[in-house]
């Protein structure tokens, strides 16, 4: 071996020690700020949508009224978010409960 593949494998041998030395609660931390900041930007933008046809949920909407391109694809969008948002809800729940 080169004295430069010596050093590299060296350097990642270190980096691994580093990676391997976080701290769990540092982990859960960074994992229930990013799920908070992408749930509250998604309900702001569904709230957008909600506002925009005067609905609470997607549910108030019936499909076969949509008349263009634009509603169907706010209409989808709505629904994408809703369940976006289950499921980033059930993950901070989760990681909330591996912080106790």
């Amino acid at each position: 071996m080169k004295n430069n593949e010596i050093k590299n494998i060296k350097k990642d041998d270190k980096m691994d020690k580093k990676i391997l030395g976080v701290d769990d609660k540092v982990i859960i931390s960074s994992m229930k700020k990013v799920f908070t900041e992408e749930i509250q930007l998604l309900e702001e933008e569904l709230n957008e949508l909600y506002k925009k046809y005067g609905v609470k949920n997607s549910n108030e909407i019936n499909e076969d009224d949509l008349k263009n391109d634009e509603e169907k694809g706010d209409y989808y969008r709505m629904v994408e978010i809703e369940e976006e948002l289950n499921d980033l809800k059930s993950y901070l729940r989760d990681v909330n409960l591996k912080s106790i």
